[in-house]
């Protein structure tokens, strides 16, 4: 999710993760990110959102964009789930790099709809009205 989003997890974060204790591994980007230029209404959530996480106990790590380290990253986030903890990783711009998106040959199928055949003496049932 994008950290602005983070905001709107904080209920179900605090009152129903946190106390019963579910397992969630979560993703949120850093949008605002101080020192990285980007929109004006995204620097205060830069700021804010590892300060989020702890104030809402969650264990949380800033995710490698090398694939090895982040793979250890995971182990770890699993150790933490495991124990029924939540762990997010939070995804600084330039993690991930560019990747091209591929043409694919998808086939289109027409909708097929059944018409069952009425006898001679059959009429169609009609909705029945409310009063």
């Amino acid at each position: 999710m994008q950290n602005s989003g983070l905001t709107n997890a904080v209920s179900p974060l605090t009152s129903l993760i946190y106390p019963f204790r579910i397992p969630l591994l979560g993703f949120v980007s850093l949008r605002g990110e101080p020192g990285v230029p980007d929109e004006p209404q995204h620097e205060l959530m830069g700021q804010i959102t590892t300060q989020q996480l702890d104030l809402m106990k969650v264990d949380w790590q800033f995710l490698s964009d090398d694939l090895e380290e982040a793979k250890l990253q995971l182990a770890q986030a699993d150790e933490r789930l495991e124990k029924n903890r939540p762990f997010f990783f939070v995804v600084k711009k330039g993690t991930f790099g560019k990747e091209a998106l591929q043409k694919r040959q998808t086939e289109v199928h027409p909708n097929r709809t059944k018409v069952k055949a009425l006898g001679e003496n059959q009429r169609p049932h009609a909705a029945k009205r409310l009063p």
